[in-house]
């Protein structure tokens, strides 16, 4: 899956209106007083000085936005917001101030006074997975290969431990403490197929599902007919994967719920692969998410990633294909949500 950093500089979001609900409707949380959100998402912050940032501010309010998503993380390689200075390809670390992670420079609590100013609000879009940056302590992931029958660690968080939430929470308290109106989850809260086999996983999926068969035994590393190796998963292998979406969802709700202590009106919004729509089968099995659950247990919003470019490449289709399954896709979920305004594209 390409991630969503591979996109361009700035993406525009905007709420879906879903039709009424019918029998059958996906339930939703306490959520009351949520707004829609039309909202402008950027990935590099290219005005040099607060003049030059209100003025682009402006421009986009006058553009009917009234929400603008900064990336509040870096990760190595990233592009730098421009008033960062010179940043090290190497350098990771965050755009506000915290006593958790490496600060990049506190770029974030200035740009969300600015926002307020011209009456817009400001989200923060924040890693989780890749929130890492190096801690030596925390806990981290563990990939199965079926090929060889090998575990080995990744430089990536444990999201399905529960040893992480406490750093978890204290990064996004101070995430929350730079004033922001909401958090955009990055797309890295999800788990692949051969991702989360750490002991203290499997000891808990043991625990909590009573199945004695560790999960890994139902996967194997199998070649297409084109020649590419790709792995399967027996039928035995969903309790695991819904387990593990479960999982992803508490850690996305507890992060909200834990924020919103410190600002009871702040919101959490969820990124969810477009497969959570056109494939949720296959959403859930390749990336252990899952729209529903989301929706129904998880944070205030969920916030749907139709790229329409993403689905050409990955699907090999033209974008007339590519509108048209989005627009399948949206139909089978129309008049099942309780809450529309909850669904962003």
């Amino acid at each position: 899956m390409r991630p969503s950093l591979k996109i361009p500089f700035t993406i525009l979001f905007s709420v879906f209106l879903i039709s009424t609900c019918k029998p059958g409707t996906i339930k939703a949380s306490e959520t009351r007083g949520l707004e829609r959100i039309k909202a402008v998402q950027v990935l590099v912050l290219e005005a040099e000085g607060p003049d030059a940032t209100r003025k682009w501010l402006q421009r986009h309010r006058e553009m009917g936005f009234d929400t603008v998503i900064f990336r509040a993380f870096h990760l190595p390689g990233d592009r730098p917001h421009t008033g960062a200075g010179k940043v090290a390809a190497w350098q990771e670390g965050v755009y506000y101030p915290t006593r958790h992670a490496p600060v990049i420079k506190d770029i974030l609590t200035g740009f969300v006074a600015l926002c307020h100013e011209e009456g817009l609000k400001a989200y923060a879009w924040m890693v989780t997975r890749k929130a890492r940056f190096g801690g030596p302590d925390l806990p981290r992931d563990v990939v199965y290969s079926p090929s060889d029958n090998r575990f080995w660690e990744t430089p990536d968080l444990d999201i399905l431990n529960p040893a992480v939430y406490p750093y978890l929470r204290n990064l996004f308290l101070d995430l929350a403490a730079t004033g922001v109106d909401g958090i955009l989850l990055q797309d890295d809260l999800a788990s692949r197929m051969g991702d989360g086999f750490s002991s203290v996983n499997l000891k808990l999926y043991a625990e909590q599902t009573g199945d004695p068969v560790p999960p890994y035994h139902h996967l194997e590393k199998v070649r297409s007919e084109d020649g590419r190796m790709y792995l399967r998963a027996s039928e035995q292998f969903e309790p695991w994967v819904r387990w593990k979406s479960s999982r992803i969802n508490a850690l996305a709700r507890d992060l909200e719920d834990t924020v919103r202590l410190y600002n009871p009106g702040l919101r959490v919004a969820l990124n969810l692969m477009y497969e959570a729509v056109t494939s949720p089968e296959n959403g859930r099995l390749w990336l252990s998410q899952d729209l529903e659950s989301a929706l129904d247990n998880g944070p205030s919003y969920a916030a749907l990633m139709l790229y329409h470019l993403q689905m050409q490449k990955e699907l090999g289709i033209d974008l007339p294909q590519a509108l048209k399954l989005v627009d399948r896709s949206l139909d089978s979920l129309a008049g099942r949500l309780d809450q529309r305004e909850r669904v962003i594209l």
